[in-house]
């Protein structure tokens, strides 16, 4: 089979992450598979940059709109989409892709779009959290709030076009249910990990190699941003890591930031800081290590690191966070969304934790992934669903 990825990035974030392992697994499979990328950061000759407009985001803020203006019809001129038995659309945001162009596409070629995030279904906020707290989007920044028109365009392109939206979480099957999506077919298939790398590891063996602490309970932290990533709850992170600055017991080790840096600011000297890390091998020996896994975000979908952290044996400490809470299930603890006190209470509570439940959350993330979160699982599905869309399209 044939099969063009359109996505905003190709290697950095979940979202980027979903779709390149999806690509890697299809490729193993022996499918040809590229990729349509807005910003390209990987050196994949099968990953190719659509042509962005320098003008876009003066055009976009100035007009309070970031569905048109861009090049994305450059897309249609391609052999690499002539030649595509079926397209799948990942995030199609962030000023790469104009939407008008996915109307065209889809009544062209079989096309799946998954939704990473709510962009789709919203004006313009790409999360819950945003999209409680979003301002108006002003014309000419001092007129008319736009939000309105953005939606009633994206209503207008998707009843005029032909494709069958994926989720990844059932939390975001419901808010596609009630949206101007609910017309369309739509399927949930869940984020697939590859377990060859992410899987349980010898805890001492592995803090040896990390030259981290053998002795001392540690908890674990990933966002893109790091430290300072305030939509992942960097700032529960912190406040929680005071709670314990005078307790030489535990440490707080955070993963994210500018790649090969460690210098992000901190008032908590048990934070321990890595900088951004790329390699999975690696990350999965990070994840290994901890004894549990500390994500209070703010608002997430189906979040890769919860399902990576489960798959390396180790528990996860988060919010009742959208899609996050039907990942962890019993294997974890889940505190009230964004109170910090609640926090507290579950941190605390797995710092102390019987050796005897621990191993229960450990074997059950472990069990849970193998179930549902593999990459083969995720593979078979797609692969399932286009050759359903395929075989409807030639009718």
């Amino acid at each position: 089979m044939n099969i063009l990825h359109i996505n905003t990035i190709d290697i950095r974030g979940g979202a980027a992450k979903a779709c390149q392992r999806l690509v890697n697994e299809q490729k193993k499979r022996g499918h040809t598979v590229s990729t349509f990328v807005g910003y390209k950061y990987s050196n994949d000759p099968t990953v190719h940059k659509i042509p962005l407009n320098p003008l876009y985001y003066k055009m976009s803020n100035f007009f309070a709109n970031d569905l048109c203006f861009s090049r994305s019809n450059w897309i249609l001129k391609t052999d690499k989409y002539k030649k595509a038995d079926v397209i799948h659309c990942h995030n199609i945001h962030s000023g790469f892709f104009n939407l008008k162009t996915l109307e065209t596409i889809s009544k062209e070629k079989p096309t799946v779009w998954t939704l990473q995030d709510m962009w789709a279904i919203t004006s313009g906020s790409t999360d819950s959290y945003h999209l409680k707290t979003e301002k108006p989007r002003r014309f000419c920044k001092i007129l008319w709030d736009n939000r309105k028109y953005l939606l009633e365009q994206k209503k207008k392109i998707y009843k005029n076009s032909r494709f069958t939206v994926v989720t990844s979480s059932q939390w975001m099957a419901k808010n596609v249910e009630k949206s101007i999506l609910s017309h369309l077919d739509h399927r949930l298939i869940l984020n697939g990990i590859d377990l060859s790398i992410f899987n349980p590891k010898n805890k001492v063996k592995t803090r040896k190699e990390l030259n981290l602490p053998e002795k001392k309970k540690i908890a674990l932290f990933i966002a893109v941003g790091g430290i300072v990533d305030l939509l992942k709850g960097s700032s529960y992170v912190e406040q929680i890591a005071n709670v314990y600055k005078k307790d030489g017991t535990k440490l707080f080790v955070a993963i994210g930031g500018k790649k090969n840096s460690t210098s992000t600011k901190t008032s908590n000297q048990n934070i321990f800081q890595t900088g951004y890390i790329s390699d999975e091998k690696l990350l999965a020996k990070y994840y290994g290590m901890a004894d549990f896994f500390l994500y209070p975000s703010r608002a997430d979908n189906s979040p890769l690191v919860v399902s990576e952290a489960m798959a390396c044996g180790t528990p996860v400490v988060s919010f009742e966070t959208d899609g996050i809470p039907e990942m962890v299930s019993n294997c974890g603890l889940l505190a009230k969304r964004e109170s910090l006190e609640d926090l507290k209470v579950k941190v605390n509570q797995m710092f102390s934790i019987s050796p005897k439940e621990y191993s229960k959350m450990c074997d059950s993330g472990i069990e849970r992934t193998k179930q549902k979160y593999s990459i083969e699982k995720m593979a078979n599905e797609y692969f399932a669903l286009y050759s359903e869309i395929i075989s409807k399209f030639k009718q």
